[in-house]
């Protein structure tokens, strides 16, 4: 089992090129980065969770930033499309563009290079990892991670308490369902497979701090009738005895960058209209209201937000 962790970035080799990222990933032009999935097997490493932060080198060896992994994704060369291109923050306007120079970059520089067993062939259907990243604010202990199998007590007690307040912690879990399948099936929901009829795409993660449970995320990367109604792209929580410290504002904040690297680029939140916590954050946060809708007769009525990412 991965565990979340600080580890070193470095991104290409030292000298220009990695002059040039580190400058890209401090100016905030690049927010994600490339690999051969290959290499990460030829070296025996796992590929790193959401949530995990890295300090980034720069080519002297110092550490001149930390970044925070916000998503991780398995592609195929040939899928690679604009956004990621513009998100790698080289000038690239096109995958096309990034394409050939990631090409030119693997087969010059990393493959005669490579650590062992045979080197990968370059086509269109070699896999790449995309790792998604923000710069990370050194001073805030929170960061958005998925549930492990190690979470159950900690996440079941979270769920009680919210369930008191009529707020489901934990979600799609099926009666008599095997902890460590509920986490796998969370991930494969990520991943949009395996869906129930009416689900769709989407990422939960739980706000940890200092190793603590203190909240959750659920982002849905698109919508179904109902979600574009009532639910939205963004629900998230803090248990009672963590509130009033700014946990929410700090999820909800992390929240967008997550849902933009999901490809959400204009999010739907929404929040009961006597929630004034709740709106605050939304606004805050620049979120627009849009109208309000009713959520069934015993409930309030439903404050409709939009937000682009």
């Amino acid at each position: 089992m991965q565990t979340v962790e600080q580890r070193l970035c470095e991104f290409g080799f030292p000298g220009s090129l990695r002059d040039r990222l580190v400058a890209a990933v401090l100016n905030g032009t690049k927010t994600a980065t490339s690999s051969l999935r290959a290499e990460w097997d030829a070296e025996g490493e796992e590929l790193p969770l959401p949530g995990v932060r890295e300090t980034v080198i720069d080519s002297a060896g110092r550490s001149v930033a930390i970044i925070e992994i916000v998503a991780v994704d398995v592609i195929k060369l040939a899928d690679a499309d604009d956004r990621l291109a513009v998100a790698e923050g080289e000038n690239y306007t096109t995958a096309a563009g990034w394409r050939e120079e990631h090409e030119r970059f693997w087969r010059d520089e990393v493959l005669p290079v490579w650590p062992s067993g045979t080197p990968p062939s370059i086509d269109e259907n070699t896999q790449v990892v995309v790792q998604w990243f923000r710069l990370a604010d050194p001073a805030s202990s929170l960061f958005l991670r998925p549930l492990t199998v190690v979470d159950e007590a900690e996440a079941r007690q979270a769920h009680h308490e919210l369930a008191e307040n009529g707020f489901d912690f934990l979600l799609v879990e099926r009666p008599g369902e095997a902890w460590s399948d509920y986490v796998e099936r969370l991930e494969q929901m990520r991943h949009g497979r395996g869906l129930a009829r009416g689900q769709v795409p989407a990422t939960f993660l739980v706000a940890d701090v200092n190793g603590k449970i203190v909240g959750r995320l659920s982002l849905r990367h698109e919508l179904n009738a109902e979600l574009a109604e009532i639910g939205g792209h963004i629900g998230y929580g803090v248990r009672p005895r963590f509130r009033r410290r700014g946990h929410a504002t700090e999820i909800f904040r992390q929240a967008l960058l997550i849902a933009r690297a999901a490809g959400v680029k204009t999010a739907l939140i929404t929040c009961d209209e006597n929630n004034a916590a709740s709106r605050t954050i939304i606004e805050a946060g620049g979120g627009k209201f849009d109208r309000l809708t009713i959520d069934g007769a015993a409930s309030p009525p439903k404050r409709r937000y939009w937000i682009s990412t």
